[in-house]
């Protein structure tokens, strides 16, 4: 796992592996979101769709999990699956709207 050391100023140097993972160049800027777990995940800002900028940060890290090959447990789902005025979805929709989405991501990258 790449580390890095928070100087006194809080400036972080990024580890190379991180940054050719996420295909950052000097001046490009990235997101931190905080999970309810305490776990902070680091993303590129830039996006290739407008469609994640519309996506709620809880949402996005769901995202990210699913890219990175993690699992999801539904309880990380709560209180997003209903909305006021939504239509109901089968598990089977949502399951392959979010294959379509991801695989999406993938083949663009």
């Amino acid at each position: 796992m790449p580390k890095t050391t928070v100087s006194a100023d809080g400036q972080i140097i990024i580890p190379k592996e991180v940054l050719d993972f996420l295909k950052l160049q000097a001046g490009d800027e990235i997101d931190f979101l905080i999970e309810e777990d305490g776990k902070v995940i680091v993303q590129s800002a830039s996006s290739d769709s407008q469609d994640d900028d519309k996506l709620p940060p809880r949402l996005k890290v769901l995202q990210e999990k699913l890219q990175r090959g993690e699992k999801i447990h539904v309880h990380d789902l709560k209180g997003m699956l209903h909305r006021e005025g939504d239509e109901p979805m089968s598990i089977e929709a949502m399951d392959e709207l979010m294959k379509q989405h991801v695989a999406s991501k993938v083949l663009d990258h």
